[in-house]
């Protein structure tokens, strides 16, 4: 089973379009592009049928995997030779195919559009003879190679599985934490019953926040996180400055820094998740990095999350 926390629907898909795809339109649709999709993204699209993913950035290379493509729509996960003939007639795509072949264009298909000048592809063998049950991935630029203008970029992955052990944090989410919490209670309380255990308060909010919300209500706020001796003999290290000093701004500002963090149901009105594979997750928080290491208070915090007698489990949600 891949990591189950990479998406994040846009609003515009927060409908039919955005639930998990059954076996059956799976089959289907794999019989339309003549190629079994592997089992991690097969997995993925019976989760969620695409959307923008949290860790999108590819490590040695410019290229950041933003989103992935979703079956049942015109123009995605389709495959190399339709995408060419977008741009190129038939004629041009047989001279290629005699100048470089083996060409098979038809055997890569498209699961990400990355900037709109390169794309993500299964490669099913399209510069061999025979062609791959177990796909490749491979990355296209229209700026690189002589195949119609089109090259391959960056590195060649074995497979959709390791790619996504490969990939790590990207935008927002490389500088925030995600909390999820198991409880009887409804999301309303629970905000309440946290409020009062941290002792912080929570706006409530209706809007989309900018498309990634599909909520009656969630909520802003700040929650608490304390600068102990330890934390701060660790941030004096890692920043020149000594203990002494910190400990001193820290007993005239205050040791407990509010960190900025929102907090949201788990389940939208759509019927889909932000964290699909834990559907069990009653409250999503998400706070928001310091400027301090915050591994210990983090830690301390979380413990005291764990201590809410309404709260029955705790999850880090950065990585599963």
């Amino acid at each position: 089973m891949p990591k189950p926390n990479f998406w994040i629907q846009p609003c515009d898909a927060f409908d039919e379009r955005s639930r998990g795809r059954t076996e059956t339109e799976l089959a289907a649709h794999e019989a339309s592009i003549g190629f079994r999709l592997p089992r991690a993204y097969r997995e993925l699209l019976r989760l969620q049928n695409g959307g923008e993913i949290r860790w999108s950035e590819l490590p040695g290379s410019d290229l950041s995997v933003s989103h992935f493509s979703e079956i049942g729509r015109p123009g995605h996960l389709v495959n190399f030779r339709d995408y060419l003939l977008a741009t190129a007639s038939d004629e041009e795509l047989a001279d290629c195919a005699r100048q470089h072949a083996p060409f098979h264009p038809e055997r890569l298909v498209l699961f990400s559009g990355l900037d709109g000048h390169s794309c993500a592809c299964f490669d099913y063998g399209y510069r061999q003879a025979e062609p791959r049950t177990e796909p490749e991935v491979v990355f296209l630029g229209d700026d690189a190679g002589d195949l119609l203008g089109h090259g391959e970029i960056g590195p060649r992955l074995p497979s959709f599985a390791a790619l996504l052990e490969a990939l790590q944090p990207g935008g927002d989410f490389a500088e925030r934490t995600f909390l999820g919490l198991v409880s009887p209670e409804p999301y309303g309380k629970l905000v309440a019953t946290m409020q009062q255990a941290l002792g912080t308060r929570f706006e409530a909010r209706t809007d989309d926040r900018n498309g990634h919300f599909d909520f009656d209500v969630w909520h802003v706020g700040a929650v608490p996180l304390e600068l102990d001796d330890d934390t701060l003999r660790q941030q004096a290290e890692q920043t020149g400055t000594t203990f002494a000093e910190l400990r001193a701004w820290a007993e005239q500002e205050g040791r407990t820094r509010h960190q900025f963090a929102l907090c949201s149901p788990n389940r939208r009105r759509s019927g889909t998740f932000l964290f699909q594979a834990a559907p069990e997750l009653v409250l999503v928080l998400e706070i928001a990095d310091a400027w301090f290491d915050h591994g210990r208070p983090m830690a301390q915090l979380i413990e005291r999350l764990r201590a809410m007698p309404a709260v029955t489990e705790l999850v880090r949600l950065n990585r599963w």
